[in-house]
Order: structure tokens, then C-alpha cells, then sequence
């Protein structure tokens, strides 16, 4: 080992001496060594802090539902979502979706070298009610040429563990997926297979463990009946939405922000600290906003 010819607090490491009192290098109270010494995870929540304070609490309003939202079955959630209204993430929580996103980068490039790649990001568009969303990627089969719609979705490894048995081609009403935590991508699934720019009969969600990287495929016909309830409720939120001044729909019957019991539709919801705030026949837009910086700022 060369030897360390300065006396800096590494050099004494290396060598193993003691600086001297009076010569003791980065002695200053502000120095990053002493700072990475009284709390060696001030980088890292600088970074988060700062992730978590540049989200914005409102979003430019939509005059339209997010196809990513097709599972929501809430109007009064509905209407406060195309308001532009939104609830920060942690930052661990960004980091979640940024990995979920390579995940998605990580299969699609491997569908391309596998030669089954036609196209992803493609629009979905509903006019009536206004659904606007992006598709993962259409797929073709090799030698026939036949399309097939593909949905990413990465999950953390217990929800990955309670996914049920694989299936082929079933009617997605009838999947098992239809139920609890899946049933929200079965039914975006649902409603961008039968979107006119999209029309594909055939496809599939793939998921993929976060954790280890394990897959599983599940194999679908797009529903009819389906695709009629995820409209048939927007299109009853869509009168708000598209009002001038934009409202906020009541609270619609079976829903219950004040309850926070174990089954309730209203208990994992994030925007239920506004929605019980807001009057239960609904509001407009500025009133909305005015409760929610009583709250927030």
C-alpha cells in the first residue's frame, strides 16, 4: 500500500493512527464528513423530502375519466379525480411505481426480440362518456399474424403470492381475477379491448413479482357486460365533470366516509378526508378547493 504522505482524517484510518488535537482535519460542525457521521441518512432524505414536497395537491381539472380508473366504482371519487385532485405518494411509494415502470420496459423489449411486438402507449378513447387512456402493447402471433392486447402489471410479492391458479381464454367476467385487488386491472383490461381504436377480442395480464421477478399469465375474452357497468357509471358522473363550473357528485347510495369498518367501500379510499368534509349532495369546483387548503394549505 502507498503510503499517505497528508494527514487527513482517511489517512489516519489507513495507517491507523490518531491525529493529533490540535491537527485533526474536517473538524468543522458543518462538514460532510461529521454531517455523513451524525446521520449517515441525511442524503437519502433530502432526496425523498424533496420528491415528496414538489407533488402538486391539485392537477390541472380533465374533462374526461382516466382509463387507468376503469375499477373505480365511486362516482363522487369520479368527479373529485377529473377535478385534478390528488393525494402525494411517499417517496418509497414513487420508488414502487418507478421500478413497476421498468418492469413494463424490461417485457416489452423482450416481447420485440421474441418478434410478437406490433405497437404500445396506443390511445383509448370513449367520446360518450369522455375515457381516455394508453394500452401496454398489442401483440401478434407469430405465423397468423392474430392480435392480442397485453396489460403489465408488476405487484409486490404477498399480493403476487395470492393471485389464483393461471387460466386460459375466459370471459372476464368469469376470471378469477374478478374479485378484490384484480378486479381493477380486469375491468381496464375490459374496457380498452373493447375501445374502437383498440377492438381486440383476445389478450391477456401478465404480473410480474416485484420482489423476484416470478410471472404470471391470465389469459382473457373481453365482457360485454362489463364494459356496459364501468360506462353506465361514468356516464352518470359525466354531467359533473363537463358542467361549467365543474361539481363534485354526492356521495352515492352504499358509500359511507364516516365508516371506517372492515369491508366498507369507503375505507382504503385516500380522498375520504375531503369527501366527508364536502356536503354529501356534492359541490362546485372552488368549494372543493376552498375545504381541501383548510386542510392541506
Amino acid at each position: 500500500m502507498i503510503k499517505p504522505t497528508r494527514r487527513t482524517r482517511t489517512a489516519d484510518m489507513a495507517l491507523g493512527t490518531t491525529p493529533e488535537p490540535n491537527k485533526q482535519a474536517h473538524t468543522d460542525s458543518n462538514s460532510l464528513w461529521e454531517l455523513s457521521e451524525k446521520d449517515p441518512r441525511w442524503l437519502l432524505k433530502l432526496i425523498d423530502e424533496t420528491l415528496e414536497r414538489n407533488q402538486p395537491l391539485w392537477d390541472k381539472p380533465r374533462r374526461y375519466f382516466r382509463g387507468s380508473a376503469a375499477g373505480e366504482m365511486c362516482i363522487r371519487a369520479l368527479t373529485l379525480d377529473a377535478m385534478g385532485h390528488r393525494v402525494p405518494f411517499e417517496a418509497r411509494v414513487m420508488r414502487i411505481f418507478r421500478t413497476g415502470n421498468s418492469i413494463e420496459d424490461v417485457n416489452v423489449e423482450a416481447m420485440k426480440i421474441a418478434g410478437v411486438f406490433v405497437s404500445a402507449q396506443n390511445e383509448v378513447k370513449y367520446s360518450d362518456p369522455p375515457v381516455l387512456g394508453h394500452v401496454d402493447a398489442i401483440l401478434k402471433r407469430i405465423g397468423t399474424d392474430e392480435t392480442m392486447l397485453c396489460e403489465i402489471k408488476s405487484i409486490k410479492q404477498e399480493l403476487f403470492k395470492r393471485l389464483p391458479k393461471e387460466h386460459g381464454v375466459t370471459l372476464a367476467g368469469e376470471s378469477a381475477l374478478n374479485k378484490g385487488y384484480y378486479k381493477n386491472y380486469l375491468r381496464q383490461w375490459n374496457t380498452y379491448a373493447w375501445s374502437k381504436e383498440i377492438d381486440i377480442e383476445i389478450g391477456f395480464i401478465l404480473f410480474e413479482a416485484k420482489n423476484e421477478q416470478q410471472q404470471k399469465i391470465y389469459w382473457l375474452l373481453r365482457d360485454p357486460d362489463m364494459l356496459e357497468s364501468m360506462l353506465k357509471l361514468r356516464k352518470n358522473a359525466a354531467p359533473y365533470v363537463l358542467s361549467d363550473p365543474m361539481r363534485v357528485a354526492p356521495i352515492p347510495t352504499g358509500f359511507n366516509p364516516d365508516d371506517q369498518s372492515k369491508g366498507n367501500a369507503c375505507g382504503w379510499c385516500d380522498r375520504r378526508y375531503l369527501c366527508k368534509r364536502l356536503s354529501k349532495k356534492g359541490c362546485d369546483y372552488d368549494t372543493a378547493r376552498a375545504e381541501d387548503a383548510k386542510v392541506r394549505g
